[in-house]
């Protein structure tokens, strides 16, 4: 777990991939529920407390998405493009552009506005620069782009609260510790063993919600 606490103090882009251990991946796990055992409860008292209220509908379709396509969307969209290169990139806007047409449909405005976003960014950039100074510009100050990614992941699920809007901006780090220790846990998992074993951690992360279809 010592690589793991050094490189999330001081996350480096790293060109090789090292060779994942069980060992190692078990000790993550235990490390993240210990973790969310913890800063969950926290969260929980301070939602009772503030009148702050989790939004937890789920039904089959929620469930099953959750464990095994939100993984993967979310691991493209948050960690892939931490390596800038073209085929991260492609996969990022392909991503953004399935999620984008789906809120749109839906409608969903919040939602057509980010990933619209999401999608004119990697344009953008392609067109004022050029892919080698984008990618060594991220390289410089890679330790922002791994922290942002983080965060960003975390602040995504404050979508699940509801309430007192200011009282929830006010304490959001808090609520959402548990996305932000996980989002920590998979960028160390994607920049040191590749974007497949953090898909594959994550879906194990999620899939304790299957034991609520084993109950319906």
């Amino acid at each position: 777990m010592n690589d793991f606490y050094k490189y999330i103090l001081k996350p480096t882009s790293i060109n090789f991939y090292k060779k994942i251990t069980i060992g190692h991946v078990v000790k993550l796990l235990i490390f993240y529920f210990v973790a969310i055992l913890i800063m969950g409860l926290i969260s929980h008292l301070l939602c009772d407390k503030l009148g702050i209220i989790k939004n937890y509908h789920l039904n089959t379709n929620k469930i099953l998405i959750g464990v095994f396509l939100a993984p993967i969307y979310e691991e493209i969209l948050f960690r892939a493009p931490l390596i800038f290169k073209k085929k991260y990139i492609c996969l990022f806007m392909i991503v953004s552009a399935i999620l984008d047409v789906l809120a749109m449909i839906k409608p969903n405005i919040l939602g057509t506005i980010v990933f619209s976003n999401f999608l004119l960014i990697p344009i953008i950039l392609h067109l004022i620069f050029s892919e080698k100074k984008i990618e060594i510009f991220i390289k410089q100050n890679f330790r922002w782009f791994f922290y942002f990614s983080v965060f960003f992941f975390g602040f995504a699920h404050l979508t699940i609260f509801s309430g007192d809007y200011l009282k929830i901006i006010l304490i959001a780090p808090i609520l959402v510790s548990p996305q932000i220790i996980l989002g920590l846990i998979l960028g160390y998992i994607r920049m040191n063993y590749g974007l497949r074993y953090s898909i594959i951690f994550h879906c194990v992360i999620n899939s304790p919600l299957l034991l609520i279809l084993l109950h319906k």
